[in-house]
């Protein structure tokens, strides 16, 4: 297990993820064990917004992956015709998988075509068909790497710059909930500590 210390008290999981157009490995900070359990308000509307986004965009797999420390999970998928994921499938981490490269250089990430790019050949996303891909990551306030908001195709697709943007507003409102979920953990402890 790889950690780093946060401060004098909490360890922080680190993830070893591949940049595939390099082909390094670089350290990222992965959710600690001290964040807050995610609520099911929240997932119920993450829900919505991976559905609506492969609708929107026409493609068969609009996804909310989770980075741990030695693999990345499928914590939800768009329920749309022809989307191969499914919820609570893993993937080891180090293969050079299209959410590693946006996790490891915090940036949105698309692949037009990944048969065209060689740097792509053997991604074992394109053994599913899913040959196109949008993603940004996504953050915690702190800095530590939730995953990522990803959208797939089995078509090239050269997503447009509206669908970025609403790539990224969409994961706005997801990372908005992950701080509130520690406002909410820290007021209650406030208020358990001033009993």
């Amino acid at each position: 297990m790889n950690y780093i210390w946060k401060d004098n008290t909490e360890k922080v999981s680190i993830s070893k993820v591949k940049v595939r157009e390099s082909g390094y490995l670089v350290k990222v900070p992965v959710t600690s064990k001290s964040k807050p359990a995610l609520d099911e308000l929240f997932l119920k509307k993450w829900q919505r917004l991976v559905d609506l986004s492969a609708k929107i965009m026409n493609v068969p797999a609009g996804l909310i992956m989770q980075l741990h420390e030695d693999q990345i999970e499928v914590l939800l998928a768009s329920d749309t015709k022809g989307n191969p994921y499914e919820v609570g499938e893993k993937a080891d981490l180090g293969i050079g998988l299209y959410c590693e490269t946006v996790v490891a250089k915090r940036s949105p990430l698309m692949v037009e075509n990944a048969l065209a790019a060689s740097v792509w050949q053997g991604n074992p996303d394109v053994e599913l068909k899913m040959i196109s891909y949008l993603g940004v990551p996504i953050v915690w306030p702190d800095g530590e790497v939730f995953g990522t908001f990803c959208v797939l195709d089995a078509r090239e697709n050269s997503y447009s710059d509206v669908y970025l943007d609403l790539l990224l507003s969409l994961r706005e409102l997801v990372e908005g909930d992950l701080k509130n979920s520690l406002d909410v953990k820290a007021l209650t402890e406030s208020l358990n500590l001033s009993d």
